[in-house]
């Protein structure tokens, strides 16, 4: 996959098995930084949490369809920005 490729949008299999592929490595990421909520005061395990959520919640999204990204930016509505934070208090 070349930087062309990208700015122009261009939707092959290998940009499919390039999102793919870092989609695998970012909750890779995600679920190594759990292991840093016990060296966290409660404040900071629950700023960590939401960041977990959120994007944690934009990638799911983004596995869904992958190629959606050159589309434009992907967001989460506010009722799952919320759940996030509520779910981390």
């Amino acid at each position: 996959v070349t930087e062309a490729m990208i700015a122009n949008r261009q939707r092959t299999p290998e940009l499919d098995a390039l999102l793919r592929f870092q989609i695998d490595r970012a909750r890779d990421y995600y679920a190594k930084s759990r292991e840093l909520h016990q060296y966290l005061p409660a404040s900071g395990r629950a700023i960590l949490g939401v960041m977990q959520g959120l994007y944690g919640g934009l990638l799911d999204k983004i596995a869904e369809a992958p190629a959606q990204v050159l589309d434009g930016r992907i967001s989460l509505s506010l009722r799952q920005k919320l759940g996030c934070v509520i779910q981390s208090l």
